[in-house]
């Protein structure tokens, strides 16, 4: 067996990759707020040189730089965030409290089950 599999059959690498879903959200979330800040400086420092800013090519260069973080750090993070899911749910063993109890005295037929059924 590779050590690969035995991390994949652990459930060690969903976890790493949630925690990474985590990470990306979070850098994601600084470089939106970076871009902001950058944008306030530029418009600050256009201001301060007596210019008068152009606000609508401001906020739509903005806008863009913006969304594009977001869309970009909301994917990578939920596709992160669902390969670690599907890869614990496929590898963890399946943990269930049901148990099967054989009943004492006479087996129910198939019929007797049916009626059963009807009846309530």
């Amino acid at each position: 067996m590779s050590p690969f599999t035995g991390l994949i059959k652990d459930g060690r690498i969903g976890k790493w990759c949630k925690r990474g879903a985590v990470l990306i959200a979070i850098a994601g979330t600084i470089q939106i707020l970076l871009t902001l800040y950058a944008l306030w400086g530029e418009y600050r420092q256009i201001q301060s040189n007596g210019q008068t800013p152009d606000l609508i090519y401001l906020i739509l260069s903005g806008a863009v730089q913006i969304f594009t973080s977001i869309m970009t750090t909301v994917f990578f993070a939920l596709i992160l965030y669902a390969v670690g899911v599907i890869i614990l749910a496929n590898s963890a063993a399946a943990h269930s409290d049901v148990t099967i109890e054989k009943l004492d005295g006479a087996e129910a037929t198939p019929i007797e089950e049916e009626e059963v059924r009807i009846l309530n």
